[in-house]
């Protein structure tokens, strides 16, 4: 797990776990194969005595990656996002639209071109829009 929503993360590990999602002690069990790193480390270190139930786990974990759905990307920090000089642009519009995906209420394609565009500095701006109007004849 890394930055991503807890929700999710949740949902498809449930997904997952479907033939035995009425067996808590198999879904608390297995739960940490799916963690990496901090969320690992969090498990590991976690009060045992709380988690009785997969329920308690779920509920221990979201409060824990709260912050996540917090943080969770908005329009604001999408039009803040620039690509810095050392970046490739393929990889900055990867990045972007990876961020771009979180937003809700989700984005339109057109209101996505226009805040992907408005991120570059002038150069890159034109470069973008002569690619862009090329595309189109």
């Amino acid at each position: 797990m890394g930055l991503e929503c807890p929700n999710t993360h949740l949902r498809l590990y449930c997904n997952k776990m479907a033939k035995v999602i009425h067996n808590d002690k198999l879904l608390i069990h297995f739960f940490l194969n799916n963690l990496t790193c901090f969320a690992l480390n969090w498990y590991m270190i976690l009060d045992n005595t709380r988690v009785k139930k997969w329920s308690d786990l779920v509920d221990v974990f979201l409060r824990q990656y709260k912050f996540n759905v917090d943080i969770a990307p908005d329009r604001t920090s999408l039009m803040v996002m620039k690509k810095s000089n050392k970046k490739i642009v393929r990889e900055y519009a990867h990045r972007w639209k990876d961020k771009a995906m979180h937003v809700q209420p989700s984005l339109l394609k057109k209101e996505m071109m226009t805040l992907f565009t408005n991120t570059f500095k002038s150069l890159y701006y034109e470069y973008l829009m002569a690619k862009i109007n090329l595309k189109k004849i």
